[in-house]
């Protein structure tokens, strides 16, 4: 059997049957995925206000940066696309945390 991501557009599918107070199985039906498929999504990406297609989205695609079966980039001295992620990420918190001690320093 071939596995395949949910995509984008399935998730948000879901979101709106869900809202439309279909029961997962019916939502596996309309979408021609097996009820635990659904029923998995909707636990790992539910919060306090329901299931959260985008966030879903963007966490699978971060997850997938650091897989052993992405692509790997190399940039420069960086060996993959998490590494770069993770130094774009540090870089931010750093130039953070320069405006914060640059505007106590300066009595703002």
């Amino acid at each position: 059997m071939k596995y395949n991501h949910l995509s984008q557009n399935e998730r948000y599918k879901i979101f709106a049957l869900m809202k439309a107070v279909l029961k997962q199985t019916q939502v596996a039906l309309t979408l021609g995925r097996s009820t635990s498929t659904i029923s998995r999504e909707i636990e790992r990406n539910s919060g306090l206000k329901g299931h959260r297609p985008k966030q879903a989205t963007l966490k699978s695609e971060f997850l997938a940066l650091g897989s052993r079966n992405a692509k790997k980039v190399s940039v420069g001295k960086f060996k993959s696309a998490f590494d770069l992620v993770r130094v774009i990420s540090m870089a931010c918190l750093l130039k953070w945390f320069l405006r914060i001690v640059i505007c106590k320093t300066k009595g703002n």
